[in-house]
């Protein structure tokens, strides 16, 4: 394939994933006008522009208003370090931005609404240091950017809830595109195996006498073995848990950790989110897929565990949150680690397996 192929096949992607959602913003503004196009791209360039002020005029009242609480906590550091050094960063908007809807999910309530924009502008943006000298940024002082910022709701409209650089983001030009609740087939498939699941379940205290001490097979046969009475240990119902997990994972990223903590332990909520000894340092996901998913151990308990082997890919890095500094992993490549997972069985029907343990998900 030549370049001009390349460049073609890329161009018909763009535009037919254009196409994809301006049809299921049509689709979701029939049941929030928030969602239309013009309302969408229109509150983008609003924010960008209102922010890029206030982040010049370290005017943190209005940043709060206009950014969710997670990224307002690597805000507040950052301008926190630029005052004790004595320090001014300011940013004018030369050109642009223009904006670009890439995604959207809507479900039934407000919280988990959101949509992407990728915005475009070009930029002055220098660091002014006590004594008045100017210090450019990594990019240059007159930087184009391009990024990527998804949007959440909050009081009836738009803030920005996360913010990601243009390779960071990519993932974003892929992702399901959710038009309504009920579209919403990923979540539907996985409430549908977990309630299976359960119909066959026994409880997990019972859990072991159906696997035999002396059981000296594969892993995965001894799932299998137990998944014939008990469907919770079947490895679709496992990968099915992992996903669930994976996906709450990335929305505790820049989110509530409501829904990761229903499903981990409080060491390994921890784990992943702050795998390092200071809460200072944290891990990004973006994008996350689980390549492959191995049964490597069953442990009939009580309580009954099972290990898992996961490969995981995606853009997976360790953030300083005062400085932004990338101290493991990349935020411009995608990258695979290879994890361990404990899964601990529960008799909550709808979330039957809990992660007790995470290791190696620190990326190199």
């Amino acid at each position: 394939m030549g370049l001009r192929d390349l460049l073609r096949g890329r161009g018909k992607a763009a535009e037919d994933r254009a196409e994809r959602v301006r049809l299921a913003a049509a689709e979701a503004s029939e049941d929030d006008a928030l969602f239309a196009p013009d309302a969408v791209e229109a509150r983008a360039c609003e924010l960008f522009l209102t922010i890029q002020r206030a982040w010049s005029a370290d005017d943190v009242a209005t940043l709060r208003r206009l950014v969710g609480p997670e990224l307002m906590v690597e805000w507040d550091a950052r301008l926190a370090d630029f005052r004790r050094k004595g320090w001014r960063n300011t940013v004018d908007v030369l050109d642009g931005p223009t904006a670009r809807y890439v995604g959207l999910t809507n479900r039934a309530g407000d919280a988990e609404d959101r949509t992407v924009v990728q915005l475009t502008a070009r930029l002055r943006d220098v660091v002014v240091d006590r004594h008045g000298r100017e210090i450019p940024s990594e990019d240059g002082a007159t930087p184009r950017i391009s990024e990527f910022w998804t949007l959440g709701k909050r009081d009836g409209a738009w803030i920005v809830v996360s913010i990601e650089q243009e390779r960071e983001g990519r993932h974003h030009l892929t992702a399901p595109l959710v038009a309504v609740p009920e579209g919403d087939d990923r979540r539907l498939h996985a409430e549908a195996v977990m309630e299976v699941a359960a119909a066959d379940g026994v409880r997990a205290d019972e859990v072991g006498q159906f696997l035999s001490p002396g059981f000296s097979g594969p892993a995965r046969a001894a799932a299998l073995d137990l998944s014939l009475v008990d469907g919770r240990f079947a490895p679709d119902v496992l990968a099915t848990a992992v996903g669930e997990v994976v996906e709450a994972w990335a929305a505790a990223i820049d989110g509530p950790d409501d829904g990761l903590a229903e499903r981990t332990s409080p060491g390994t909520l921890r784990t992943l989110l702050y795998p390092t000894p200071t809460e200072r340092a944290r891990l990004v996901i973006r994008g996350l897929e689980v390549r492959s998913s191995t049964i490597t151990a069953v442990a009939p308990g009580p309580p009954p565990e099972v290990r898992l082997r996961l490969e995981v890919d995606g853009v997976q890095y360790v953030e300083d949150r005062d400085t932004t500094e990338v101290l493991a992993g990349s935020k411009r490549r995608r990258g695979t680690t290879r994890q361990e997972w404990t899964l601990r069985l529960s008799d909550d029907p709808r979330r039957p397996w809990l992660v007790v343990a995470a290791d190696g998900v620190v990326p190199r």
